[in-house]
């Protein structure tokens, strides 16, 4: 399955701080964006301070990086599924592998201020599920993840986008895992995907 999934996702690794994965960044065209270098610890946990882009490494001349969706190239692979979109492109591919069964494309946008309607423009016509990371405001007036990403469903929804934000994660987590800002691969053992579907269809509804 693993294997399986870096195939999918083509997934690379650097000798780049002694050994880091690689996640590549190809849009719906398959035209490589660049390669985002993250360092993870044995508990697969991202070691802070240590990422990294393949363009930096290399400084390639007057190169301008055009982010999109860590998976995107899967769109054109599986026109008729639902797609779900994480933060962490690790949780994506996790994600993909433990719901295999569930008729979702997994992608990641990289981080919470990276979901923007630009690069939501792809999706249009697509059935989009939000998963956003647990968390709670930094200061009074700071959404948290959950208000922020409904807000950003909410102004796509305007522009004719078929689009949802899964509370799943904001129901299930507690006041501390939420000040630890855990995600859904964090939690993806609780549920099997059977449960993890009837979860959906009942937010759905």
């Amino acid at each position: 399955m693993a294997a399986e999934l870096a195939g999918e996702y083509l997934i690379g690794n650097s000798s780049h701080y002694n050994g880091a994965t690689v996640f590549w960044q190809l849009d719906v065209n398959s035209h490589v964006r660049s390669g985002k270098i993250l360092l993870y610890d044995q508990d697969g946990h991202r070691i802070h301070g240590k990422q990294n882009w393949i363009h930096r490494i290399h400084q390639l001349p007057d190169f301008h990086l055009r982010q999109c969706f860590f998976g995107e190239h899967l769109l054109p692979k599986y026109p008729g599924k639902t797609v779900a979109i994480v933060e962490s492109e690790k949780t994506a591919v996790i994600a993909s592998g433990y719901f295999s069964s569930l008729d979702y494309v997994w992608v990641a946008c990289g981080g919470l201020n990276m979901l923007t309607q630009e690069r939501c423009g792809v999706l249009r016509g697509r059935q989009v599920v939000l998963f956003p990371d647990t968390g709670l405001p930094a200061k009074a007036g700071i959404m948290s993840p959950f208000e922020r990403w409904s807000q950003v469903a909410d102004n796509l929804k305007k522009e004719g986008f078929r689009v949802v934000t899964s509370d799943l994660l904001e129901r299930s987590a507690t006041i501390d895992e939420k000040q630890k800002g855990l995600d859904l691969a964090d939690y993806i053992l609780k549920y099997n995907p059977a449960e993890f579907r009837q979860l959906q269809k009942s937010q759905a509804a």
